[in-house]
């Protein structure tokens, strides 16, 4: 099937789950959650995405609610077919806690043949003062972490660039 120019270069997404609460129990209460994204790929080396929660998501701490809305962009520093080195960068918001501020987001990865690495990192632009031992310190609201490792079953990354 031949793609359009703009088919190429632009991806749409929207997803919704409904059913029982998750993993944690927030008491016995059906949920709906749902979210929206958009891609534009100007070059197969260049990407920038935003998304948004649709819904407002429960937390394990009571009373607390997260909908984020984000933007980013992905850079494949090298992309070969069976090497890939992508860095990220991007900005998130939860737009449910007025007080919470922007988050900055930093990312790469190394895509070897069918295995994937993927490092992440966060940190809020907000700080909270913290005083311990005579000292004070700010500390931002809010720090986050994650490493992923994976294998692609199957002959390509289906949600790749060709």
């Amino acid at each position: 099937m031949r793609k359009t120019l703009l088919a190429s270069l632009l991806s749409l997404a929207l997803v919704g789950q409904a059913g029982a609460t998750p993993w944690h129990d927030l008491g016995p209460r059906a949920m709906a959650m749902g979210g929206a994204g958009v891609a534009l790929s100007p070059f197969k080396f260049w990407h920038l995405t935003a998304d948004l929660d649709m819904t407002e998501n429960l937390t394990l701490i009571d009373g607390y609610k997260t909908r984020y809305a984000g933007v980013g962009t992905e850079i494949n520093v090298v992309n070969r077919p069976r090497f890939n080195l992508p860095l990220r960068a991007g900005l998130k918001k939860n737009l449910s806690d007025t007080n919470s501020g922007v988050a900055f987001t930093a990312g790469a990865g190394l895509n070897f043949f069918h295995f994937t690495l993927d490092i992440a990192g966060q940190v809020s632009a907000k700080r909270t003062q913290l005083q311990s031992e005579g000292k004070n310190e700010k500390v931002p609201n809010n720090v986050a972490a994650s490493i992923r490792l994976g294998f692609l079953f199957g002959q390509k990354d289906e949600g790749g660039r060709e």
